[in-house]
C-alpha cells in the first residue's frame, strides 16, 4: 500500500478512536454528570427539609410539647443525621419524662438512666431534668422523701422546673398535704393546662374543700380532650356533692358505659340509686360491683336495695359471708338489723341493735362524729320498734 493510503488508513482509525471515546463519554460521563448534580440536589433537599423539622422541633419544645418536638426531630435525624439532632432529641425525650412521669413505666431504664447522663454530660444545662427523672423513679418506687429531696435539688439547678414542682405536687398528695399539694400543682398546671394526672389530682383536693365547682371546670377541661371514665367519675362525685342528683347519675353511667369493670362508679350509682328511693335500679348497680369484686360495701349496698324492696330473706343471705367474718361494719350490721326486723325477728334484731350501739360508742372520739351521730339515730329508732307493745304500729326500717 502506497504512503498516501496508509495515511488515509490512520487518520481513518483515529476518527474512529475519538467517534468511539465521544460515545464512550457521552455515555458513562454524561449519566455520572447528571447523578451527581441529583445528588447534589437532593443533598440540598434533604438538608433543607432537615432544617425545617429541627426548626419545628426546636418551636415545640420552646412550647412545652415534647412529643411534637420529638416527632419533628426524628423526621429531621433520618435526613441529616448528626450529633446535634441526636442530643436534641434526646433532651425532649427525657424533658417528656419529666412531665409524663407515667410514661417511665413503659420505658427501658437503663436506657433511660443511660440517656440521662449523656444528656447532662454533653449540655450540663439539663441537670434539672436529670434531676426530676430521679425523683419520679424514687416515688414510683414508693420512696417519697428521696424523690422530694431529688425535686429540690432540680429547683435548685432550675427554679423553673415544671417537673419538678408536678412531683412535690404529687409527693404532697399522696402525703395528704393538701394546702402544699395545691400549690404545686396549680403552678405546674399554668403551663400545661391539659395534664390529666396533676388535674385529677387537683381536681380531688379542690371537691375534698368543698370546692365542686372548681373541680367540675376542671374536669370538664380534661373531658374536652376525649371520653374518659374517670372523669366522668370525678364529674359524678363533683355534681352528687351539689345535690345534682340527676347529673351525677349521668356521668356515673357514662362512666360504666365507657369502662364497665369502672366498680368505683358502679358503687357510686348504687348509692345515688339507694338515696332516690330507686330499689330496684340499685340492685342492679351492686350486682355489677359485685361481679368485679366481693367485698363488704357491695354486699351491704346489695342488702341495703333488697330490704328497700323488703326482700328481707335475700338481704340476709347477702350479709350472711360479712356476719361470718365477725368483723362486719356498723352499716352492714345496722342492715342485718333492719332485714331481721322485717323478717319479724325482733328478738335478733334487738340483739343486733343492741350490739351496734355498744360498738357505736366505742368509735366515738374516733370516727366521724356526725356520721356516729346519725347511725345511733337509727339504731335507737329500730329498737323502738321492735321494742313497742303489742298492738302498735311502728313505721318499717328505712333502707
Amino acid at each position: 500500500m502506497s504512503e498516501q493510503g496508509q495515511s488515509c488508513c490512520a487518520g481513518a482509525g483515529r476518527l474512529v478512536a475519538w467517534v468511539l471515546a465521544a460515545v464512550i463519554g457521552v455515555g458513562v460521563l454524561v449519566p455520572a454528570g447528571m447523578w451527581f448534580w441529583a445528588s447534589l440536589s437532593d443533598r440540598r433537599d434533604r438538608s433543607h427539609a432537615a432544617a425545617v423539622h429541627e426548626a419545628a422541633g426546636d418551636q415545640a419544645f420552646a412550647a412545652g410539647d415534647y412529643a411534637r418536638a420529638m416527632t419533628a426531630y426524628t423526621y429531621a435525624r433520618d435526613m441529616t443525621p448528626t450529633p446535634g439532632l441526636a442530643r436534641k432529641f434526646v433532651r425532649a425525650r427525657l424533658s417528656l419524662g419529666s412531665v409524663r412521669p407515667d410514661l417511665l413505666a413503659r420505658w427501658d431504664r437503663e436506657d433511660l438512666e443511660y440517656q440521662r447522663a449523656f444528656l447532662v454530660d454533653q449540655d450540663p444545662g439539663t441537670t434539672a431534668v436529670s434531676e426530676v427523672l430521679a425523683g419520679h423513679l424514687k416515688r414510683l418506687a414508693g420512696d417519697l422523701e428521696a424523690a422530694k429531696e431529688r425535686y429540690k435539688a432540680a429547683l435548685a439547678a432550675d427554679a423553673g422546673s415544671m417537673g419538678a414542682h408536678l412531683g412535690l405536687g404529687l409527693v404532697a398528695y399522696r402525703s395528704g398535704k393538701t394546702d402544699e399539694a395545691k400549690t404545686e400543682l396549680e403552678t405546674f398546671l399554668k403551663g400545661f393546662p391539659d395534664h390529666r394526672e396533676a388535674a385529677m389530682a387537683l381536681s380531688d383536693i379542690r371537691l375534698g374543700a368543698g370546692d365542686a365547682d372548681g373541680a367540675i371546670d376542671l374536669l370538664n377541661r380534661l373531658l374536652a380532650l376525649g371520653p374518659d371514665a374517670e372523669v366522668h367519675h370525678g364529674l359524678g362525685l363533683a355534681y352528687q356533692r351539689k345535690n345534682k342528683t340527676r347529673e351525677a347519675a349521668a356521668h356515673f353511667q357514662t362512666a360504666v358505659q365507657l369502662n364497665p369493670n369502672a366498680r368505683e362508679s358502679h358503687m357510686a350509682l348504687g348509692n345515688l340509686y339507694l338515696d332516690a328511693g330507686l330499689y330496684a335500679l340499685a340492685e342492679s348497680s351492686f350486682r355489677a360491683a359485685l361481679n368485679l369484686a366481693q367485698d363488704e360495701a357491695g354486699r351491704t349496698g346489695l342488702a341495703r336495695s333488697l330490704n328497700g324492696q323488703k326482700r328481707y330473706d335475700e338481704a340476709q343471705q347477702a350479709l350472711a359471708p360479712v356476719l361470718r367474718s365477725g368483723n362486719a361494719g356498723p352499716m352492714a350490721l345496722l342492715t342485718a338489723a333492719e332485714a331481721a326486723e322485717g323478717l319479724g325477728r325482733k328478738d335478733d334484731a334487738a340483739r343486733i341493735y343492741d350490739d351496734l350501739l355498744k360498738f357505736l360508742e366505742k368509735l366515738e372520739g374516733r370516727a366521724d362524729p356526725k356520721a356516729i351521730q346519725a347511725l345511733k339515730g337509727r339504731v335507737q329508732e329500730g329498737l323502738a320498734r321492735v321494742r313497742a307493745p303489742a298492738g302498735a304500729a311502728p313505721p318499717a326500717p328505712r333502707p
